[in-house]
Formats: C-alpha cells, structure tokens, sequence
C-alpha cells in the first residue's frame, strides 16, 4: 500500500517554510525553512514538478497542500531530515547530490532509518557522516 504525503507551506515572520506531513499516519515528517530550505529547493520544485504541479504553483501565499508521490515525498523528507541541522553549503550539496544519486531502495531505507521512532537523531548522523563527513 502506497503512504499518502503531503507538503504544506507554513507561515514563518520572516518569510515561508515547508512542512512534508505523512497523511496516512497524520504524523509531521519534517519541517524546514531558511537557508537549508533554500538550498534543496530543486529538489523540491522538481518533487513538486514529478507529482503533476507546476513549479510555479509553489509560492508563500499556498494555502491548498501538495499531494506527492510517495517517492517524491521520501526523497524530499530525507533532504529535509539531513539538511536541517547544517549550515555548511559544501555539506548540504554533497548530501543533496548523493540523494539525487541514490536508488530508490536505498533512498527508502535511509529514510526509514531517519524517521524511525527510536534512533532516528543517531541514524540521521550517520547518513551526513557517510554522505557529507560531518
């Protein structure tokens, strides 16, 4: 059975943030905003762009949710699972280049591991170790 996704636009003061919301358990996957936002944004546009919506569609004033494919969705909430916590841009495109990368069974591993209720802190480092030598 296919996991139903959603990414939301969330109001933020300074500007907007996303959230990428798992509808089929109605958990938060992730939510993230500002530079390291910014910095996956083709991911994102192109997650978006690959779950029939034009790219464009995507702007701070959305209140109407993107439904993602469930691939699209892993891959972007993994991105968003890594990315958040560093502030180095060598890191963030190194591991954004190695999820591009990635195939699908790998890509779904690592996000499990990342959203795993126990562990998930420790697993998500060891991904940025592996991918971006944090």
């Amino acid at each position: 059975m296919e996991r139903i996704y959603s990414l939301k636009v969330i109001k933020r003061p300074e500007a907007y943030g996303l959230e990428l919301f798992e509808e089929t358990t109605k958990r938060r996957v992730e939510r993230i905003w500002g530079n390291s936002m910014m910095s996956i944004m083709d991911h994102i546009l192109e997650a978006i762009k690959k779950s029939g919506y034009a790219p464009s569609s995507l702007t701070k004033r959305r209140r109407k949710p993107f439904n993602l494919k469930e691939e699209e969705a892993v891959r972007i909430g993994l991105l968003f699972k890594a990315v958040k916590p560093l502030r180095k841009y060598t890191r963030i495109d190194k591991i954004s280049s190695a999820v591009k990368r990635m195939e699908r069974e790998e890509v779904y591993y690592w996000f499990s591991k990342c959203t795993s209720r126990t562990d998930s802190q420790r697993n998500c480092k060891a991904f940025r170790i592996m991918e971006a030598e944090e």
